[in-house]
């Protein structure tokens, strides 16, 4: 059954939205990339096919993905590294910030994303050659 084209417009935001914050997650080392990467892919399969297409088939972004949906796992060291930034970042951000809902609110941001990422199956990484 097709999607309404609010629906299809509210997923199409959340991937955009998503992607976006993918990419400023690449350039900051503080916020996480593959979280937000899986998120917009998500939300493109169910309102834009075209943007699903582009986004597995790109070369930096389509392994990820397709390696999520394979094993519904991620590499443990790849969560380490992201609980580490989580923790670092959002903490650093809290002590930082002088209102007290904003400190709040990233706690609890940061919370609920170490609960997510600490609950992932993890794979073995592939051996080097």
């Amino acid at each position: 059954m097709p999607l309404s084209p609010i629906r299809r417009a509210l997923w199409l935001a959340l991937g955009w939205a998503s992607l976006v914050l993918a990419v400023i997650g690449a350039l900051l080392p503080v916020m996480p990339t593959t979280v937000f990467l899986l998120v917009a892919a998500a939300a493109f399969a169910r309102s834009s096919p075209r943007m699903e297409r582009m986004l597995l088939e790109n070369r930096f972004t389509g392994p990820v993905i397709l390696s999520w949906r394979e094993s519904r796992s991620i590499p443990a060291r790849a969560r380490t590294v992201a609980i580490t930034m989580v923790v670092l970042g959002c903490g650093t951000s809290a002590i930082l910030v002088p209102v007290d809902i904003a400190r709040w609110s990233l706690v609890a941001i940061a919370a609920a994303l170490v609960f997510f990422l600490a609950r992932l199956p993890t794979r073995a990484e592939p051996a080097l050659a």
